[in-house]
């Protein structure tokens, strides 16, 4: 499963118009979702989106704008934590 982090879009834009920009660029998004600051509870500039699997998903890396914004599309990155002794 491809997720991807959209970086460059205001923390409070609208996920509702994310999916209509998405969608305008020919991917069909699973889900969209902003995250979230674990130590004060706001909203980070970061949107989480998980396109659907077809042959030309790699492609949405090749976004340059979403609306009037300048975005940087890039893979999520895990977090590999070590377990707690």
């Amino acid at each position: 499963m491809l997720k991807v982090i959209i970086r460059g879009l205001p923390a409070d834009n609208d996920i509702k118009e994310l999916i209509n920009e998405i969608q305008l660029h020919g991917f069909n998004p699973d889900h969209v979702s902003v995250l979230h600051n674990r130590h004060n509870n706001t909203n980070m500039p970061l949107f989480l989106v998980v396109p659907r699997k077809s042959h030309e998903t790699q492609e949405i890396y090749n976004i340059p704008n979403i609306g009037y914004f300048r975005v940087k599309i890039m893979a999520l990155k895990k977090k590999i934590a070590c377990a707690m002794l």
